[in-house]
């Protein structure tokens, strides 16, 4: 049975147990099968911004924040992937977690993005290897990216009682002083000029 659409383009199914299950699924109001905008559901883009970054903060305010919404991890993954190759400096390298999922180095091999392993397991406590995590990617150079992600269930263990997000900050103000100083040499250079 396909889904076809009204005089007014809205989708609809004209079996009756399919209207029964359509409206056990999206309620009485019958929702909106139709694809989202490119970009994704701005609804979703805002409360994602909102978890990652919180409210006000000022890379949000400064217009230097932009979201998609991808589907799947993959598809995500790949967009990433994309873009990477696209916009960041040849060479940029992006930092995965060992172990990864089988297709994450393919993703970025194929559009010609350099990968490297960060630690992430420990065998021994079964569990996130922070020490060896922050080693490498205190290691890193300046500009690579990395791809964090957490197991369900697993992401409390992020540097044991804030070890981690004392780590991320630190790296977050190292590369905003890295950004401060390219600024205040580029704008040194301008005045010479």
């Amino acid at each position: 049975m396909q889904p076809t659409k009204t005089n007014f383009a809205t989708p609809t199914t004209t079996q009756p147990h399919h209207c029964t299950a359509e409206a056990l699924i999206l309620g009485a109001e019958g929702g909106n099968k139709e694809y989202l905008p490119i970009e994704g559901l701005p609804a979703f883009r805002a409360a994602t911004v909102k978890l990652l970054l919180g409210e006000g903060h000022p890379a949000v305010a400064e217009g230097r924040v932009a979201t998609l919404q991808a589907l799947s991890g993959t598809g995500s993954l790949r967009v990433g992937a994309a873009f990477i190759a696209r916009f960041l400096p040849k060479g940029t390298a992006v930092y995965l977690s060992d172990p990864t999922w089988g297709n994450h180095r393919n993703i970025f091999g194929d559009e010609g993005v350099e990968w490297r392993s960060y630690r992430y397991f420990d065998a021994e406590s079964v569990g996130l290897d922070w020490r060896g995590m922050a080693a490498d990617l205190e290691a890193a150079p300046e500009g690579s990216v990395v791809l964090l992600h957490g197991e369900r269930g697993r992401e409390r263990e992020v540097g044991g009682g804030g070890e981690g997000r004392e780590f991320l900050k630190r790296e977050g103000e190292r590369e905003r002083s890295a950004r401060c100083a390219r600024q205040k040499h580029a704008a040194k250079k301008t005045r010479r000029q």
